[in-house]
């Protein structure tokens, strides 16, 4: 029989019978001239391995950096974040926009979660960013979707500061103000954002957030 290469199944060219050709698990060895036999590298031999199983199997170098890294994430992003370890590894070696993704997504956590001010997850997905919500409108306005709580609270959380805070009122202990940030994703919108701190000491937390442009 005549067969050019693994597999090779080409029309007039090999007359092999199909069970010669099927599930082939041959390689290719390179030849070039100028490099002596024995030293081209070439891929580990996949054996009864499915192409998942070889892919999850390749050699990545598993280091104490890695581990950390991996179980900061997980800490981080909960179910964001990948499942297991050579998940983690595959994404971090193999796959750039995931990676990229996944880098942006523990830089918005971190951030949130070293402000000075408390933003609740539920008060942005039930509330802010939710389609019935009083104000969600302002911010699927400026290109928010039902999808951004992170960012939505990254955004808030990277533009707070206690120091421009207006409209402050004190009442049986507890503070209020307010805070004027600039919002949105694509296209940007002023807004209100109104914050309470219930004794001293604590926190301030967000309680409201509307769009409002300045007079013209």
């Amino acid at each position: 029989f005549t067969i050019m290469w693994p597999a090779d199944c080409s029309s007039g060219v090999s007359d092999a019978p199909q069970k010669e050709i099927w599930n082939c698990r041959c390689t290719l060895l390179s030849w070039v001239k100028g490099f002596e036999p024995g030293t081209v590298t070439h891929s580990p031999k996949m054996g009864d391995m499915s192409f998942e199983e070889w892919l999850n199997a390749k050699e990545i170098p598993d280091t104490a950096s890695d581990r950390n890294q991996f179980r900061e994430y997980q800490k981080l992003l909960g179910k964001d974040a990948p499942k297991y370890y050579n998940q983690f590894q595959q994404i971090k070696y193999n796959e750039p926009e995931k990676w990229s993704w996944l880098k942006d997504q523990a830089k918005m956590e971190r951030v949130i979660r070293e402000a000075p001010c408390t933003l609740t997850k539920q008060k942005f997905s039930r509330y802010f960013l939710a389609p019935e919500g009083k104000h969600s409108a302002d911010f699927f306005g400026v290109g928010y979707t039902e999808d951004d709580v992170r960012l939505l609270r990254y955004d808030i959380a990277r533009q707070f500061d206690r120091a421009k805070a207006s409209e402050r009122q004190s009442n049986y202990g507890v503070e209020s103000f307010d805070i004027v940030m600039k919002l949105g994703v694509g296209t940007e919108g002023t807004f209100i954002t109104g914050w309470i701190v219930d004794q001293e000491g604590d926190l301030p937390r967000i309680v409201t957030g509307f769009r409002r442009e300045p007079k013209k």
